[in-house]
Parts: structure tokens; C-alpha cells; sequence
């Protein structure tokens, strides 16, 4: 066995190209990659065709049941807030908690699976608000839309370089409850 790279360039036509490529040309008995949403769209769609097992990385909600041959490594939004709210539940005996998300499609995904799965462990939704990020007026609107009762903690559904400017207007107003973030939160720097 060898071992082929390729380059998707971060292009969904590239993307599936390369698929081809490597399972025709190069004889892929699987494909590891590609990384991002739309990439793995395309992929998935020849893949349809190509019928070479392939495994993605993507978060994105649905992505599997693209194509019968796809193999995701990486946990969706749906895992993740399910871990965290047993976390929250279970070890840390909160029973009220907020959450505060970009206003983009991830920050929706989260927020829809924060609220299914609150309502499914019975646990009291305090407050939810949202914010795009790199507005500073849009976090202070959010934080000023969170009030001061937030619960036990707060979940903020995003990284922990968009996440700050929240963590500070949350500090600066007094807010002390337990901030919980996804998995890009583990992030060494």
C-alpha cells in the first residue's frame, strides 16, 4: 500500500476531482478528506457514482447521509451540546442555563440543538441571545439582551478568539455564572 496526497484548494470542484482522480487513476481504496463542508458536499455526490469509501472531518449536521460510502470523524453540534449539558446536568447539578451564538449558520445549529436538548432533560432555559462576531455594538446588544440572570452557565457557541469579547463585556457588567463553550474551545493557544 502507498499513500497519495492531493490538494483540494479548498475548491468543491477541486474537492471532487481529486476524488476521481485518486480512485481511478491512482487505484484509492479509500479517501481521507476532504476537510470542509462544501468539499465534502461534492465528494459525496460523485461518491454516489465512484462507490470509494471516503472519510470526512466536517461538523456540519446531516453530512453522512449524503452518500452511503462517506465515514465522518468529528463531532457534529448535536454531540457536542448533548456532552455538555449532561456535563452541566449531571456532574455540575445545573438546572438553568443561557446561551449566547453567532449569528451565522453554526451558531443556528447550535442554538436549535441547545434548545431540543434542554427541553429533552427537562433542564430551564433562562436566556439565549445572539451576536456577529467582529461587532463590537452587536456583543454588547446580546450581552445587554442575556440581562443579569443567566443561570448556573452560559454557553458560548463559539471559539475562544470570538468568544472573548463576550467573556469581557460578561466580566465588565459582573455576570459570574460558569461559561461553557463547543470543542473549538480546546485550543492550546
Amino acid at each position: 500500500p502507498k499513500l497519495v496526497q492531493a490538494d483540494t484548494q479548498v475548491s468543491a470542484e477541486k474537492a471532487a476531482s481529486e476524488y476521481e482522480r485518486l480512485t481511478k487513476q491512482e487505484g484509492a481504496k479509500i479517501v481521507i478528506g476532504p476537510m470542509e463542508v462544501k468539499g465534502t458536499e461534492a465528494v459525496a455526490t460523485k461518491s454516489v457514482e465512484i462507490r470509494v469509501p471516503f472519510i470526512s472531518f466536517t461538523k456540519k449536521a446531516g453530512i453522512p447521509g449524503l452518500s452511503s460510502v462517506l465515514f465522518r470523524l468529528g463531532v457534529t453540534a448535536d454531540n457536542q451540546v448533548e456532552e455538555l449539558i449532561n456535563y452541566a446536568v449531571d456532574v455540575l447539578h445545573f438546572s438553568r442555563l443561557s446561551m449566547v451564538y453567532p449569528d451565522n449558520d453554526a451558531g443556528h445549529e447550535y442554538a436549535v440543538a441547545f434548545q431540543d436538548y434542554l427541553s429533552q432533560r427537562g433542564v430551564e432555559l433562562v436566556k439565549m441571545a445572539n451576536y456577529q462576531a467582529n461587532q463590537p455594538q452587536r456583543v454588547q446588544q446580546a450581552i445587554v439582551d442575556l440581562g443579569d440572570d443567566v443561570g448556573d452557565a452560559l454557553f458560548v457557541a463559539d471559539s475562544l478568539e470570538n468568544a472573548r469579547p463576550i467573556i469581557l463585556a460578561l466580566r465588565t457588567k459582573g455576570i459570574k455564572a460558569t461559561l461553557l463553550g463547543p470543542a473549538l474551545w480546546n485550543d492550546s493557544t
